[in-house]
């Protein structure tokens, strides 16, 4: 390995100083085991990434935008295409390793240059689509691409949001801005949806006429900031994947061993009405699928239920994490699963819809203000705005005379 010295600067202290151990993997990032990291944006890239941008917005049309922003290298990113010519287009674009099976899920071998990736997938040959039958594209960090793809890939994709996309957009024939709208806000889970079907049938006689089996049997699946709903079902939930793979919880004291997704929890109650991971190792008795169901309906059955708003704590921190520079306590709705995805500390901010034609017509919205300064009125001053749900219009002026009531003008010189 190299031995490289990096300097920090710390405001207020002296320089720190740390040895970096680089092997041709990467820098070693846990010094007990020798374990080196390979990742892509630790290589320099080969071209000038951020000119991508810049390129992409001067683009005539697809095939311009694709050369230009060919140039990207690192990470990946979705970038999605449209224009007022209907025609739309979605690239993953970036620099894609070509793996070995499996490769990258567990620590690899690094003996010898032969355990490394095999090469960068050509980018023509990246996950992509354009002008697709159903009329659409959409993003919203699924499977990249479908089980027939020539390339194996890996990473932490979410199941759930792009099926609703895929829902939303599916029962309309043409959409507007208003539908665009309140699918961005949407709060509703497919994942409750689904995992309730197979749960509430088998709930027994007693448990079926709780409260907390009432309220969900009502419930139409949205994480509603009001409602008591998804709260019940979360704790529901938790208690019973806890349950059904006890095998892993038990030993994770000892082996990092990473939680089953709640999406192949799902799939697997939908289509194994009896396996053995439904036995609890722990216990004499053969569990069932019901038993462990009403088994973890039981762990909550006494429990208080609050809103999901008071629940969830929604924050939006400063940098700082200063309490008298953050907005806590909001009262909004949304789950990971939904694509309106906030959770406590997480969640969409920029929020944009534009409707194209001859003169483009914008909306956005995002959970901040235009100042910086903590005792400015336009701090936080759009935060409500955001968490209501609601739009600003954008409009592009072409000129500075075409701006109407203007708070200030600010005049940039450029010397030569």
């Amino acid at each position: 390995a190299t031995l490289k010295i990096e300097t920090y600067n710390v405001k207020g202290e002296r320089e720190t100083y740390d040895t970096v151990r680089y092997t041709h993997w990467g820098p070693v990032v846990e010094d007990d085991m020798n374990l080196a990291l390979r990742w892509i944006a630790h290589d320099e890239a080969p071209t000038p990434d951020f000119m991508a941008f810049v390129n992409g917005m001067q683009c005539a049309n697809y095939d311009d935008y694709l050369t230009s922003t060919a140039d990207f290298y690192a990470p990946a990113q979705n970038f999605i295409y449209a224009d007022n010519k209907n025609e739309i287009g979605l690239r993953i674009n970036g620099a894609l390793p070509i793996k070995d099976y499996r490769q990258g899920v567990t620590i690899s071998s690094g003996n010898k240059t032969s355990d490394g990736w095999k090469g960068i997938i050509p980018r023509d040959e990246n996950p992509q689509e354009r002008n697709p039958a159903r009329g659409y594209v959409s993003s919203a960090n699924q499977y990249s691409a479908a089980e027939d793809y020539p390339y194996y890939y890996n990473g932490n994709f979410e199941p759930y949001r792009g099926r609703t996309v895929h829902k939303y957009l599916s029962e309309k024939d043409t959409v507007d801005v208003n539908y665009m709208k309140m699918m961005q806000n949407s709060t509703y889970s497919m994942l409750a949806k689904e995992a309730l079907a197979v749960m509430l049938p088998l709930l027994d006689s007693t448990n079926a006429i709780h409260a907390h089996a009432m309220g969900l049997k009502r419930w139409d699946f949205h994480y509603d900031a009001n409602s008591l709903n998804p709260v019940r079902f979360d704790k529901w939930f938790t208690a019973f994947h806890q349950l059904l793979w006890d095998e892993i919880y038990t030993q994770q004291d000892q082996v990092a061993l990473p939680n089953p997704d709640v999406w192949v929890t799902v799939n697997f109650i939908e289509k194994n009405p009896y396996s053995k991971f439904y036995d609890i190792k722990s216990t004499v008795k053969i569990e069932t699928l019901s038993d462990l169901i009403n088994q973890s309906f039981r762990q909550i059955r006494d429990d208080t239920i609050s809103s999901l708003a008071e629940e969830k704590n929604a924050q939006i921190l400063h940098l700082t994490r200063l309490a008298a520079f953050s907005k806590l306590d909001i009262d909004v709705g949304g789950t990971k699963h939904s694509l309106n995805a906030m959770q406590q500390k997480f969640g969409p901010s920029w929020r944009m819809i534009v409707a194209l034609g001859d003169t483009p017509e914008a909306y956005g919205t995002y959970p901040g203000g235009q100042s910086g300064n903590p005792a400015s009125p336009f701090y936080s001053n759009k935060i409500s705005t955001w968490a209501k749900g609601e739009y600003d219009r954008l409009t592009l002026s072409p000129t500075p005379q075409s701006i109407s009531n203007p708070l200030f003008t600010l005049s940039i010189t450029h010397e030569k």
